[in-house]
């Protein structure tokens, strides 16, 4: 998240608009396939706690 505040308050610094649409769609992109990876490690996690309860 800091990445993120930093670059913007950088391009605000420099007098820079928005980013092109093509290049938000390309970060959001790469966001959803974070999360995907984050919500499959919950559930990976989620698992492994379920074993720890049991042993």
């Amino acid at each position: 998240m800091t990445d993120f505040e930093d670059a913007l308050r950088l391009r605000a610094q420099l007098g820079e608009g928005r980013l092109p649409a093509e290049q938000r769609i390309e970060w959001m992109e790469k966001l959803s396939k974070a999360r995907d990876a984050a919500r499959a490690s919950v559930t990976s996690l989620d698992q492994v706690e379920t074993l720890i309860l049991q042993v």
